[in-house]
């Protein structure tokens, strides 16, 4: 089985509508994410899931979580980086949520760098 579709939970958000949180792995879409474990993605459900608290619940932060200020809407995330560090490559465990100021994200965004966290229903 996947690691990334290991963490799943319910969740009911502020407004009722409870939907299921699975982790993605990087470069998938929650389209994708959802669509394995026999769901489909409900992008309404971002802005209440898109909270550090919450992603710290699913993934590994270790080196931080921080709200982007941006142009472009983008779901939950952790973005993982590589660097040579003095003992070898060095991983990096990074969260990030974004101001949806211009929009909400969609289901079919993916980075290749970055594994989503995904609200997912019947």
């Amino acid at each position: 089985e996947n690691d990334a579709s290991v963490s799943a939970a319910r969740h009911r958000n502020p407004g009722g509508a409870q939907v299921q949180l699975l982790r993605g792995a990087a470069s998938e879409s929650c389209d994708l994410v959802c669509a394995r474990g026999q769901l489909r993605c409900d992008s309404t459900q971002f802005p209440f899931i898109n909270s550090c608290s919450l992603m710290q619940g699913y993934f590994e932060c270790n080196d931080g979580c921080w709200e982007v200020v941006g142009s472009v809407a983008f779901p939950p995330a952790q973005l993982l980086t590589q660097s040579n560090g003095a003992n070898g490559v060095e991983e990096k465990h990074f969260c990030q949520v974004r101001s949806f100021a211009s929009g909400v994200p969609t289901c079919k965004d993916r980075d290749f760098d970055m594994a989503l966290l995904c609200p997912c229903k019947q």
